[in-house]
């Protein structure tokens, strides 16, 4: 399958694929329906409506790469070619039955896009089957993609006039780093994670690294892998031997020597970054490297590495240890706005520095303000916005809950979890370019007004609900859940089941691969991360789910004609849950379990 597609996942490549290779067999005609003309409109494949006119449309753009003279002409599909795609799109269902999803209905529209409907009984089977047992990776198959190197460019402006605002953008950079490195495990690619500097305040680490995950940073080194001080030796043997353009390289002094290892400078040594980008013919401009880009200290007037140089070691040891082919790595710098310039400064002299050339890209993120709140919170230092987040959900329990069992731990301890996820959220929740803003004056407000703790709510409540069937099975009023393989899932007929499993279940592998962006396929040095699409997923998620849960009675009495439509609908509410569960793996947000 053609990398072009890595936006949609195997399921949506293969069943959008077998139509159009099934129609365009019938046509007579060989088309490469994965071309550049038709990738830009996969993603406008998928509807869902409530009128169910259809589940998927492929548009009449790809339709007219089923004629020749339509496809060289760019022209739209005259009446006779109308009539002719008609009756090869009449097929579809037929032929469907070796598919990844039967076709229930396929027709055109108007405009001469195809239609497309889902064969319920077989895909609800397929999805929850294959959800409910093996999980994520059911629905993609593992990409044959790079290793990635995911940089936190986190260090700290010097001499900053505000040092809150410094802090909060070291956080931002922080979970959309981990956001990315979560992703790429998720999708099974070769990842490791590197913070720049390896210090940051405790109130940033609280917050950041809240789940515990697999170590993704720098590992005992392998037996072939060079030391860092083999590193640092052989690229100051580079400088120093000008195999890397420099502005104003050292003097030793030939007959000052302390030792017969150590020479004294008269002044520091500065690589030539204008002289790198001419050199690599690297571009200049908005999606590209920046125009300030100048020179940069490497080694000091005593001799020794500056903190570029040391920056470029330790991305070099952690690339290394990733991969020994460093060639086929890609490098994603995620920097907080005092930190970009810095940061392409570093790219440029790794380049040089470096044996092997590993693609970089850059993603800078926006920063993060603080709104609302008295005077002491419009500082907003990130202490401050943690108590602020605390007290405003401590008032909501204590008006639900009363306030007899606010200071239990265990109530402590579902707040601490319910602020973590709430400004994790928040964060995550705008695009990483764009600017953050910390409502702090949202107290009194319902639970919705956070969109962290109502989707966390909604977990809670599916795994409540599982828990106490559980219980009444092990009480001996219901039976056990039966195979899946034996559920009858013809008792889904609501059209809000239906939009959970396909809108969601189905397509949950499409939004997570969206989030990777254009990082694999940049042009330039400029990339796009979008960690906020999985939480306007799981939001909306929410929404419906929430819907339907109070629509919907699960539960009931166990009567045998009712037990088959409450055993599906249990499978349906643990597919759902798996997928909320993944998704807020990958915002590095714990779930709970009881609300």
């Amino acid at each position: 399958m053609n990398e072009e597609m890595a936006s949609l996942s195997t399921e949506t490549c293969y069943l959008v694929d077998c139509v159009v290779k099934m129609v365009s067999r019938a046509n007579e005609e060989s088309v490469d329906f994965v071309g550049t003309e038709t990738c830009n409109s996969l993603n406008a494949i998928r509807i869902h409506n409530d009128n169910h006119v259809a589940d998927y449309i492929v548009p009449e753009k790809c339709s007219t790469l089923f004629f020749a003279n339509a496809r060289r002409h760019s022209q739209r599909i005259c009446d006779s070619q109308r009539d002719q795609l008609l009756r090869m799109v009449q097929l579809i269902p037929s032929s469907s039955a070796t598919w990844p999803f039967r076709v229930s209905m396929a027709n055109l529209d108007p405009k001469n896009n195809i239609l497309l409907k889902l064969e319920k009984l077989s895909t609800f089977r397929k999805v929850i089957a294959n959800y409910t047992s093996q999980g994520f990776r059911s629905f993609f198959t593992k990409m044959d993609c790079p290793a990635v190197l995911v940089i936190s460019s986190c260090r700290r402006k010097t001499g900053s006039e505000n040092p809150a605002l410094e802090e909060r953008n070291q956080l931002r950079c922080k979970l959309v780093s981990h956001h990315l490195t979560a992703v790429c495990q998720l999708l099974g690619i070769e990842v490791s994670h590197v913070t720049i500097p390896e210090e940051l305040p405790l109130t940033v680490t609280s917050l950041s690294d809240a789940i515990s995950r697999p170590e993704v940073g720098i590992h005992p080194p392998k037996p072939e892998q060079q030391t860092e001080q083999e590193i640092l030796r052989n690229f100051t043997t580079a400088i120093m031997g000008r195999m890397i353009p420099l502005t104003h390289r050292r003097d030793p002094s030939s007959t000052e020597k302390s030792d017969s290892r150590t020479l004294k400078f008269h002044s520091p040594t500065l690589a030539s970054l204008k002289e790198i980008l001419r050199k690599r013919k690297l571009r200049i401009g908005k999606k590209h490297y920046m125009a300030d880009l100048t020179d940069i200290e490497v080694l000091s007037e005593d001799g020794s590495p500056t903190t570029p140089l040391r920056d470029c070691v330790k991305l070099e040891m952690v690339a290394q240890n990733i991969s020994s082919n460093l060639s086929g790595q890609v490098a994603v710098h995620i920097a907080t706005p005092s930190n970009s310039h810095y940061q392409q400064c570093v790219d440029l002299l790794w380049r040089e520095l470096s044996a092997c050339d590993i693609q970089q890209v850059h993603a800078s993120t926006g920063p993060v303000t603080v709104t609302g709140g008295d005077s002491s919170t419009a500082e907003g230092c990130l202490a401050s916005v943690i108590s602020c987040y605390e007290t405003e959900l401590k008032e909501a329990s204590a008006t639900k809950h009363g306030t007899a069992i606010q200071e239990l731990d265990e109530e402590k301890q579902r707040r601490s979890i319910l602020t973590r996820a709430a400004i994790k959220f928040d964060i995550l929740g705008t695009s990483p370019n764009n600017v953050v803003k910390l409502d702090v004056s949202l107290r009194g407000q319902s639970v919705e007004s956070r969109p962290g703790v109502f989707v966390l709510y909604n977990y809670a409540r599916m795994t409540t609900l599982l828990r106490k069937f559980e219980e009444r099975v092990v009480e001996g009023y219901y039976p056990q859940l039966p195979p899946v393989d034996q559920v009858q899932f013809e008792t889904l007929q609501e059209p809000a089941e239906w939009k959970l499993l396909f809108c969601y279940v189905l397509q949950f592998a499409d939004v997570v691969l969206g989030t990777l962006g254009d990082i694999l396929r940049s042009e330039g040095p400029a990339c796009n991360i979008h960690p906020n699409k999985v939480c306007k997923f799981l939001q909306s998620l929410s929404k419906d789910l929430s819907i339907y849960y109070s629509r919907t009675h699960i539960l009931g009495e166990p009567r045998p004609h009712l037990l088959p439509t409450m055993f599906a609908r249990l499978y349906l509410l643990k597919s759902v849950m798996l997928v909320m569960r993944d998704g807020l793996r990958l915002l590095d947000i714990e779930p709970l379990t009881r609300m």
